[in-house]
């Protein structure tokens, strides 16, 4: 993959600073290798930063550590240079709320890991498949399409339909998608050259 980002939910299942497993080192070289020369951004979570080698945290560019308010309606998230969090690193802090990100997903769900525990066993996954999905539902009603809620926020209507995600083979086949999806979105939107998009 060129010019792309990834992201990468719990890091340290694959890159545990206390592993040494053959696969892993190889994993953290390639990160540590090819991410600057291909243009790749990787954008991952840990519950403990320092479960991550250190090797990757010598080479990060940020750190953010989010902390919840006691309703765990909004998250003061602050923001640190490089892979230490430090004094002296310290950037800016800034706040979102949680409706948006605890509707997308359960973070209760637990998803099946690899167990690789012999130096001598090659890590054996399928490729991963890039994936497409415009919001969690579309209103059947107006076609508003929704990140969250129930019911439609324009028309009120509780007449929804789950859309699905869309998985590509190749990093090409989902720009091509995804260009074609901007060029219909502008020109339904009535955008041109001339039209600004603030």
């Amino acid at each position: 993959m060129r010019d792309g980002v990834a992201l990468l939910d719990e890091i340290w299942r694959i890159v545990d600073s206390r592993m040494t497993r053959k696969t892993i080192n190889k994993f953290v070289g390639d990160i540590l290798a090819r991410s600057r020369k291909r243009s790749i951004i990787y954008i991952f979570t840990a519950q403990v930063i320092d479960t991550i080698d250190k090797r990757i945290r010598k080479v990060m560019d940020f750190t953010s550590y989010a902390v919840m308010n006691r309703y765990e309606t909004v998250a003061k998230v602050l923001t640190f240079r490089s892979g230490y969090a430090k004094t002296g690193t310290y950037m800016k802090t800034f706040y979102f709320t949680t409706e948006i990100p605890m509707e997308s997903y359960d973070t209760e769900e637990e998803i099946d890991m690899i167990d690789d525990t012999s130096d001598n066993k090659e890590l054996t996954t399928p490729e991963p498949k890039l994936i497409w999905q415009e919001g969690k539902a579309r209103c059947l009603d107006c076609k508003t399409v929704m990140v969250t809620g129930s019911k439609c926020p324009n028309c009120g209507s509780a007449n929804l339909e789950d859309i699905e995600p869309i998985y590509f083979d190749s990093w090409e086949e989902a720009d091509l998608h995804a260009q074609k999806y901007w060029e219909r979105w502008f020109a339904e939107h009535k955008y041109g050259v001339s039209k600004s998009l603030s």
